[in-house]
């Protein structure tokens, strides 16, 4: 990648990040997850970082038209699942997550209830929303095993 490719996707990453915090923002119900140490800037900067590990998403539009305005609701849905499916791997590892990994693991099985509630079965935007639901339920039975087993060897 040449460096004005560089910058410019830098620049990309940075705008989906400010349209990421802008979409959280008015959600009240999402306030008590930015009560500890990772505060939503934090945490949309790590998913504009995870969206964009593998270059410019196709489906992600981003120009200077909508700069300044919200993700939508369905585009943070997107960018919770792809965040989530790659934190999928490290939360195998020994070392697990971060703790603004986790949160962004947090956010994403809240987002996804909120949305899942509001389409009807079949369509194919519910269908994200129970794979991203099922992937987080999946992932928390494999760390609820982890810690028995650390449990059992210390214990």
């Amino acid at each position: 990648m040449s460096f004005i490719g560089a910058v410019g996707q830098q620049w990309q990453k940075a705008q989906l990040s400010q349209r990421l915090q802008l979409a959280l923002m008015p959600r009240p119900s999402l306030n008590y997850l930015f009560t500890g140490a990772t505060d939503r800037e934090t945490l949309s900067h790590l998913v504009a970082a995870l969206v964009f590990s593998e270059g410019k998403p196709d489906w992600l539009v981003l120009d200077a038209e909508h700069e300044r305005q919200p993700l939508s609701a369905w585009d943070t849905m997107d960018c919770l699942l792809l965040s989530c499916t790659l934190l999928s791997t490290r939360a195998c590892s020994p070392e697990g997550l971060s703790q603004a990994e986790q949160l962004v693991m947090t956010l994403a099985e809240v987002w996804a209830s909120e949305l899942e509630r509001h389409v009807d079965h079949g369509d194919a935007k519910r269908d994200g929303c129970e794979a991203l639901l099922r992937l987080i339920a999946a992932l928390k039975v494999q760390q609820q095993v982890r810690r028995q087993r650390s449990r059992n060897m210390t214990g």
